[in-house]
């Protein structure tokens, strides 16, 4: 049975656990330092804290469905409030967008397509673009008509 030299395992790791740092590692752009979303502060709590690559997988996972469950709201909120004109602008952007995450998200799979890491890297990738798009959206809201309507403010 073969096996990798030490010390290339420990390449491995190493190199494992700086992806895994610099991937949870909030993006100041996103101002995302102190989420004020209970439940995401919750599975950012639960992520940090799992220790097996399914665990990461299935909170990674969970986290990106709550993150986009927040956009969607907060999209039809802003609908709501708009001339219809604006309204099929918004969401040919907003599919557009979608489209540009998935192809994001697939882009980081594919980087990694050989390790166990690449589903890990792909949620990832999935929760960064969401976190940006949420904020995004809040911040284009200078009146808090929004805000306060959604349960997920991330941001100071």
């Amino acid at each position: 049975m073969d096996r990798e030299p030490m010390g290339m395992t420990m390449h491995f790791r190493l190199r494992h656990l700086l992806i895994m740092a610099v991937m949870m590692t909030p993006m100041a752009c996103a101002k995302e330092t102190k989420p004020k979303d209970p439940k995401l502060a919750a599975l950012q709590a639960e992520l940090d804290a799992a220790v097996t690559t399914f665990d990461m997988n299935c909170k990674a996972l969970e986290m990106y469905e709550h993150l986009d469950t927040q956009i969607a709201l907060l999209e039809d909120r802003i609908k709501n409030d708009m001339d219809p004109q604006f309204v099929t602008l918004f969401e040919k952007a907003s599919a557009h967008w979608r489209e540009y995450r998935k192809a994001e998200a697939d882009l980081a799979y594919d980087e990694y397509k050989q390790g166990t890491i690449r589903t890990l890297m792909r949620n990832g990738a999935l929760i960064r673009l969401s976190k940006e798009r949420l904020a995004y959206l809040q911040d284009s809201d200078p009146e808090g008509r929004y805000k306060e309507k959604t349960a997920a403010n991330v941001g100071p």
